[in-house]
């Protein structure tokens, strides 16, 4: 599943990732490829991802939303920095 991370400012991250943990409003929201279509608001926190290279990544978001498709995780927020 591919990851993209963007801010107003531009894109912060594109990466395939096997799987990656959000800070949904409803509460923290684990996602892998084929996850079944939905937008959801995100609360400030940390998104935590795994990559096709078995590496974990962290960033420190603030509130916004993200896009799942059964391909593609997209998240819009403010801002992220690398945790």
């Amino acid at each position: 599943m591919k990851l993209r991370i963007l801010t107003p400012i531009g894109l912060v991250l594109e990466t395939d990732c096997s799987e990656v943990i959000i800070p949904a409003a409803g509460g923290t929201l684990g996602i892998r490829g084929g996850h079944t279509e939905l937008v959801v608001p995100l609360i400030a926190g940390q998104l935590s991802a795994k990559t096709a290279n078995n590496e974990e990544v962290g960033y420190m978001l603030t509130a916004g939303s993200a896009e799942i498709t059964a391909k593609i995780l997209t998240v819009l927020v403010e801002s992220a920095q690398l945790n």
